[in-house]
């Protein structure tokens, strides 16, 4: 959004509670505040996961529902030009290249996981990574633009300062932490963002995507920070 509004300011509030509730403050007070700001802004309803994974960053989404406060981009204002974000095959500068090992440990973890495609360029027309002159995977969450925008340096891509994922993970952890245990709804927090990544129903128990049930607060605790590796990777 150009401007900041009342639920951007809540959410990146509730990142800095998060923030002082883990090292090196270990303010543990401050979860359940994160918490609660982002149980406000969940109950408000204004903003809401886009339900496609391959639709989260497509200009038509660019100011919202998702979207809460970005860096924005104009025709008149156009953001770093677009080749940064893409290897030499597609005449790009090769410069935002990725660690394979850290996208090789995601594709092992979870190889039939959509998000991983949507928000990374590990192929292009066939061709895998590993046989780019850089050898190396890519950013594609800023790659979503015409190709009129591409091959004349002028993106409008927004560059994420928080968005509605986040708030959903900022929940899951603090209501975790708070309570010493994951509640039902610190659960359907993170498993709606999981669900997403699977391109599966948002509201509907999913085998597939969702956490298994029991676990103890360190492993929930652990789940929600691989999920923001993942979900908000390269913002």
């Amino acid at each position: 959004m150009p401007m900041p509004s009342s639920a951007a300011a809540k959410g990146l509030l509730a990142k800095v509670y998060l923030t002082m509730a883990t090292a090196p403050l270990n303010q543990t007070e401050n979860y359940a505040k994160a918490r609660d700001l982002a149980a406000d802004l969940m109950d408000d309803g204004t903003h809401s996961l886009v339900p496609n994974v391959y639709d989260v960053f497509k200009p038509d989404y660019k100011y919202g529902p998702e979207m809460m406060w970005c860096f924005n981009s104009t025709a008149d204002d156009p953001a770093t030009d677009p080749q940064i974000w893409a290897p030499s095959l597609i005449e790009g500068w090769g410069d935002a290249s990725i660690d394979p090992e850290w996208s090789d440990r995601w594709f092992e973890n979870s190889p039939d996981e959509p998000r991983q495609d949507a928000y990374l360029i590990l192929e292009i027309n066939g061709t895998p990574y590993t046989e780019f002159d850089e050898q190396r995977p890519f950013i594609r969450k800023y790659l979503y633009i015409s190709d009129e925008e591409y091959n004349t340096y002028q993106s409008r891509a927004n560059f994420p300062i928080i968005r509605y994922a986040d708030v959903l993970l900022i929940y899951a952890e603090a209501a975790n932490m708070a309570a010493g245990a994951p509640s039902a709804e610190a659960y359907e927090a993170i498993n709606q963002v999981r669900r997403r990544a699977f391109n599966v129903d948002l509201n509907a128990p999913s085998a597939v995507a969702d956490l298994p049930a029991g676990l103890s607060a360190a492993d929930f605790d652990a789940a929600v920070i691989a999920e923001r590796d993942k979900e908000l990777c390269f913002e």
